[in-house]
C-alpha cells in the first residue's frame, strides 16, 4: 500500500509546484536503493495513517503523500483539481533522524532509555548565544554522532517517526478541515510549513488560526496512537517499550519530546509581541507552548483520563528542559527559554484573537471540511470511540 503520486499525474504535479515557486517531486530512481526503500516505507506508513484517519469522512477524495526537493519549508499541503497532496521535503527526511541520533548519542539525554554508559560526551565547545535566530539543525555536529546502544538507536528512529507523523497529520488536518478551500488571500489551494511574510494582520490572523487548527488535528490523532502504544507488551521491541511506553506518563513524554524538538529545531528567526503578525505562521515557541493545552483539551473529553491534568504540564516542562540541555550540549549554545516565556505572556491576548476569528470562520469551514468535527468551539476532533467509554 503506497500513497505516492501516481506516475500519470507526476508531470502535472511538478508543473503545479513550479508555478508555486517550489521544487519538484523526488525521483526515486535517482537515489541509492536503500534510500528508495526508506521512502517507500514512509509512504506505506503514511497511506495507512491517512486511511485510518479518513475512514469515516463523508467525502474521501484522493490524498497522496510524497516527497519534494525544496529547502524553503518542511512540508506542504496543496490541492490540484480534485486531488490533495501532502509533500514532505527530502531535507526533513534526512534531518529528523540526524537530530535524534545526535541527541541519543549523548549519555545525559534520556538516561533511562537503554544503556547511556556506552555513549560519549560531546567534546567541549565554546558556549555561544542562543540558537533561536538560526536553524538548530544547521548547528548539529558533522559528521553526525551515532548512538552506540542499539536500544537508544531504536529510540532515535521511533522519535524521528513520531515527528514525521506529526508533520503528516498536521498537513492532513489542513486537508480534512477544509483549509485548502478556505478563501485566504494569495494562498488558494496551498499551505506550506514555512515562515513566509504575511500581507497584513488580517491575513496572518486567518493563517495562524488555521495552523492552530491543524496542530490540534495532529495532536488528537497522535495522542490516540500513543494511548494504543502504551503497555510493555504492545510492540515487538519489548525492551524499548518498557523504557518508553510502559506507563501513560512515559508514553506522553515520548510523544511530546519529538514534537517539541521538531518545532524548536526546524525554524529560524525570532519574534516579539510587535512582530507576531508579520509572519504567516505562529511563532514556533507559541506552537510549543500550546502542545500541553492541546493534549489537555483532548484528554479532558475522556471519562478515563490517560494522564492527570497537572501531570501533563509537568511532563511538558520536563520535555523542554531535557531537549534544551541536549541541544546545548550538541551546539554549544546556552539554553534560552525567552521566546517560550514570551509566548506564555502573550497567549491570553493572542489566543483570544484566534478564538474570535474562529467564530467567524467556522460556518465557512463547516461547509468545506471533509468529515469529522472541527476544532474550537467544539474542540479536538476525531475522538477514539473505544476510549470514550
Amino acid at each position: 500500500m503506497s500513497a505516492r503520486v501516481p506516475i500519470t499525474k507526476r508531470d502535472k504535479v511538478d508543473n503545479r509546484l513550479a508555478l508555486l515557486g517550489y521544487g519538484a517531486l523526488v525521483v526515486d530512481d535517482s537515489l541509492p536503493a536503500e534510500h528508495q526503500e526508506m521512502l517507500e516505507r514512509l509512504r506505506a506508513g503514511a497511506a495507512l495513517r491517512i486511511a485510518e484517519a479518513t475512514k469515516n469522512d463523508t467525502r474521501r477524495p484522493n490524498i497522496y503523500f510524497d516527497f519534494i526537493d525544496d529547502g524553503q519549508f518542511n512540508a506542504i499541503a496543496t490541492v490540484l483539481e480534485d486531488d490533495y497532496l501532502i509533500l514532505v521535503t527530502s531535507g526533513a527526511v534526512v534531518s529528523l533522524p540526524t537530530l535524534f541520533r545526535n541527541l541519543f548519542s549523548l549519555p545525559q539525554f534520556l538516561p533511562d532509555v537503554g544503556d547511556p554508559s556506552v555513549e560519549t560526551e560531546v567534546p567541549p565547545v565554546s558556549i555561544g548565544s542562543a540558537s533561536h535566530h538560526g536553524s538548530v539543525v544547521d548547528a548539529m555536529p558533522y559528521p553526525e554522532r551515532l548512538p552506540n546502544c542499539s536500544i537508544r538507536s531504536s529510540a532515535a528512529a521511533r522519535f524521528s517517526q513520531t515527528a514525521m507523523n506529526f508533520l503528516l497529520l498536521h498537513e492532513l488536518g489542513h486537508i480534512r478541515n477544509g483549509h485548502l478551500r478556505y478563501p485566504l488571500p494569495g494562498a488558494t489551494g496551498q499551505l506550506a510549513e514555512m515562515e513566509a511574510v504575511s500581507q497584513g494582520e488580517g491575513e496572518a490572523l486567518a493563517r495562524h488560526t488555521l495552523e492552530n487548527d491543524a496542530d490540534s488535528h495532529a495532536v488528537v490523532h497522535g495522542v490516540n496512537e500513543t494511548r494504543r502504544l502504551t503497555g510493555p507488551s504492545r510492540a515487538d521491541d519489548r525492551t524499548l517499550d518498557e523504557a518508553m511506553y510502559a506507563t501513560s506518563e512515559a508514553s506522553l513524554y515520548a510523544y511530546l519530546l519529538p514534537i517539541y524538538a521538531l518545532l524548536r529545531c526546524f525554524s529560524r528567526g525570532t519574534w516579539t509581541a510587535d512582530t507576531i503578525w508579520t509572519s504567516t505562521h505562529p511563532p514556533p515557541a507559541m506552537r510549543q507552548y500550546l502542545l500541553a493545552p492541546l493534549v489537555d483539551a483532548h484528554l479532558s473529553r475522556r471519562n478515563r483520563p490517560f494522564v492527570p491534568r497537572e501531570k501533563i504540564y509537568e511532563i511538558a516542562g520536563d520535555v523542554i528542559a531535557q531537549t534544551e540541555r541536549g541541544l546545548s550540549a550538541l551546539t554549544g549554545s546556552r539554553p534560552d527559554l525567552a521566546e517560550f516565556d514570551r509566548a506564555a505572556k502573550l497567549w491570553p491576548s493572542y489566543g483570544r484573537q484566534l478564538t474570535e476569528y474562529w467564530i467567524t470562520a467556522f460556518p465557512t469551514l463547516e461547509t468545506l471540511k471533509l468529515g469529522g468535527r472541527l476544532a474550537p468551539p467544539d474542540p479536538w476532533r476525531d475522538g477514539d470511540p473505544e476510549l470514550e467509554h
